[in-house]
């Protein structure tokens, strides 16, 4: 076992900073410091393929184990989850707010 640097998303060739990352089987998901959320599918090893995944601006997230599972803190404080992932969209189509006022989220199974 070993640690493998690999190279986060980019926005007009800078490398973006990610305030929160989550990795699941199939996927990395990850957060910048605008709030902005990156999806990639997981190579396990070799270069991630980002994309910027549009709608709600979130804070943190996290993502279960098979991947299908991703819930976040958007940037107004409602805990969010993603609808439409399945194994042909595996970032889902878009977000439902599922209740305010929330702090932190974990997603297991």
């Amino acid at each position: 076992d070993s640690w493998l640097e690999l190279r986060g998303p980019t926005v007009s060739r800078m490398y973006v900073t990610i305030s929160c990352l989550a990795v699941s089987s199939v996927s990395v998901w990850c957060t910048d410091n605008w709030g902005n959320v990156y999806f990639s599918p997981n190579t396990r090893g070799h270069s991630l393929s980002w994309q910027r995944v549009q709608g709600t601006k979130l804070m943190t997230l996290s993502v279960s184990d098979c991947g299908f599972i991703v819930w976040g803190i958007s940037t107004n404080k409602r805990a969010v989850v993603r609808c439409g992932i399945e194994g042909t969209c595996m970032y889902g189509s878009d977000w439902s707010e599922m209740m305010l006022e929330a702090a932190s989220v974990a997603v297991d199974a």
